[in-house]
């Protein structure tokens, strides 16, 4: 999957990310509907941020103030690449040095996620109630 290079505003940013530590929070995923060509969008299950404007790290090779990976459910699993009914997708976001669009967003990224972009083993109950 090639990843996407989109512009974003300190609007769009400040609807998914409001902490300046890399510490992981839980994005509103109605929040999350602001930031375009997000992978997807209808089917996901849930979508995770950190990230430090001080302190950036450098993820899929470039410096980044913050990371999100969302959870998507996937409908037409394909066992032989070990694919269940879960894909996680990483993105990472950096300074432009834009004043309209201070912020890139990369991604989605299947390198670099927290859980692998196909999770091993996932308790997908919650999601049927």
């Amino acid at each position: 999957m090639k990843a996407n290079h989109i512009p974003i505003t300190q609007e769009q940013l400040d609807k998914i990310y409001s902490s300046d530590k890399w510490e992981i929070t839980e994005i509103n995923l109605e929040e999350l509907k602001v930031i375009p060509k997000i992978v997807r969008p209808n089917d996901l299950l849930g979508a995770f941020i950190s990230g430090s404007q001080d302190e950036p790290k450098r993820l899929n090779s470039y410096p980044s103030i913050a990371a999100f990976e969302v959870l998507v459910f996937e409908k037409n699993p394909k066992p032989e690449w070990n694919e269940g009914p879960v894909n996680a997708y990483h993105y990472v976001i950096r300074r432009s040095g834009n004043t309209a669009f201070p912020y890139i967003l990369s991604g989605p990224y299947t390198t670099e996620t927290i859980i692998g972009h196909h999770p091993d083993e996932l308790n997908l109950d919650v999601y049927n109630q």
